[in-house]
């Protein structure tokens, strides 16, 4: 069951009002440039993920925010009062009162401000950031004197937690980078580490959005590395249980219990698929063919001696851990088929279930970096893969001219293959391409000078 859910901006560069819609599933607003789109689509996101000092940036007298009858309205006066008051500011709380010795942390509490150096001491003492500990001081300030810009926040936050349990997923219009960001200005994103200021970091993640900019693709490769790692474990650990288990099996007699019926079922194609996901080391060549000759006799044998059933056993329990494997890859495997429906025939994306590793080869088989790819594999890389991979559940996806860096046939499957992936809750996106509706999504698009009313300059 849908909720009724509209989102509503008054005085939006102080003369227009905006009224969303979000009751469906999926909403692609169409409209030449100069309409506003990626700003109403950014307030929106920061709207839906509390990063009020970005959403203060922008001109407006509130925004309103209905779910099933239910409103929360925030003026942009409050909206600059909770900007000192990050969602997060709540945890790093927690961090001072555990970090901070009993008299400093006094002073933290009772200082209606905190002169620099004192800001200064506080943050090395807690090992946090200067800009952290500020506005985690407001926002401590705030919650005990009962600021009513504290108390509009709490009520807009609560209901954004029931409408948007999962995490954002947001592709801006400054996505489009051609060139890895640390080879430019590599000096200020060392600063930007060293001192921690997340005002000047440009990978913003968080539990609950994720705003997918793709430079180096270091995440990216970080995901794809660590899931391999973790089939990988899975596998060994599956293939680890079998040979205790088997052997097991064997001293209480009920390996010989065996169903011939399976061996039936089977072909040579299920037996070699099974048999190639066996190290060498554990099973080599000859180690092999005997059970594939085995096999191949509990097919038509009516009375098989007691080795053929030991064998038997063991190739059938093999063959349960493969399917379980498989049942793991599934992910990679959808991520591998998707991508290859871009990237085919220039480019190849593989998952090797040996080394349980993906990667990507040009049309002379030579491996491809991530970071070299252009702008649009980047964004279809990145999406997919953290929609595929991501622990993640219940997306809301939102993207802002998902057309960028998308030749003519990308666009038209682009929207069609996020909205049908199982982890897309909620897609929006505004465009000025008629192409990347050319879809399933058609019936979901909106004319977003209907959702506009007031005079334009």
């Amino acid at each position: 069951m849908k909720a009724d859910t509209r989102f509503q901006i008054d005085g939006l560069h102080g003369s227009l009002t905006v009224d969303i819609d979000l009751a469906d599933p999926a909403m692609v607003f169409v409209g030449p440039n100069g309409m506003g789109k990626s700003t109403i689509i950014s307030c929106l996101y920061f709207f839906l993920t509390a990063q009020w000092s970005r959403l203060a940036s922008i001109q407006f007298d509130s925004v309103t925010l209905i779910v099933d009858g239910e409103a929360a309205v925030l003026t942009h006066d409050q909206c600059s009062r909770g900007s000192r008051a990050p969602f997060r500011a709540g945890m790093t709380l927690e961090r001072i009162e555990q970090r901070l010795p009993p008299s400093l942390y006094s002073e933290f509490t009772s200082s209606d401000e905190l002169t620099p150096s004192v800001v200064d001491r506080m943050a090395r003492t807690a090992g946090l950031p200067r800009t952290e500990l500020s506005r985690a001081h407001n926002f401590f300030r705030m919650k005990a004197d009962r600021d009513p810009a504290f108390q509009s926040i709490e009520r807009v936050e609560k209901l954004i937690a029931t409408l948007v349990p999962g995490q954002i997923l947001f592709l801006p219009t400054y996505r489009r980078i051609e060139q890895d960001f640390r080879a430019l200005f590599p000096k200020l994103l060392e600063h930007i580490q060293r001192f921690g200021d997340q005002d000047l970091a440009f990978d913003r993640k968080t539990a609950r959005y994720h705003e997918i900019i793709q430079f180096g693709m270091e995440d990216i490769q970080s995901l794809w590395a660590s899931t391999s790692t973790s089939v990988q474990g899975y596998a060994k650990a599956q293939l680890s249980s079998l040979m205790s288990g088997y052997l097991r099996d064997v001293i209480r007699g009920n390996a010989a219990k065996l169903d011939q019926s399976f061996f039936r079922n089977i072909n040579d194609i299920d037996v070699d698929k099974v048999l190639s996901r066996v190290e060498e080391n554990a099973l080599n060549f000859e180690d092999q063919r005997v059970l594939r000759v085995t096999v191949e006799g509990l097919r038509r044998a009516a009375d098989p001696d007691q080795k053929s059933l030991y064998l038997g056993y063991f190739f059938q329990r093999l063959t349960q851990v493969v399917r379980a494997i498989e049942e793991r890859e599934a992910p990679v495997r959808d991520l591998v088929d998707t991508l290859n429906g871009y990237f085919k025939p220039s480019k190849i994306v593989r998952y090797d279930p040996v080394n349980y590793a993906i990667s990507i080869e040009n049309d002379r088989g030579q491996n491809i970096d991530l970071g070299s790819l252009s702008s649009g594999e980047k964004q279809i890389v990145s999406l997919f893969s953290i929609l595929f991979l991501g622990n993640s559940e219940g997306h809301w996806i939102i993207i802002d001219e998902p057309e960028l860096s998308l030749s003519v046939p990308w666009q038209e499957r682009f929207l069609d293959d996020v909205f049908s992936n199982p982890k897309c809750r909620k897609l929006v996106a505004v465009t000025h391409s008629p192409f990347v509706y050319k879809n399933a999504l058609k019936g979901y698009a909106r004319d977003i000078s209907d959702a506009i009313s007031g005079p334009r300059q």
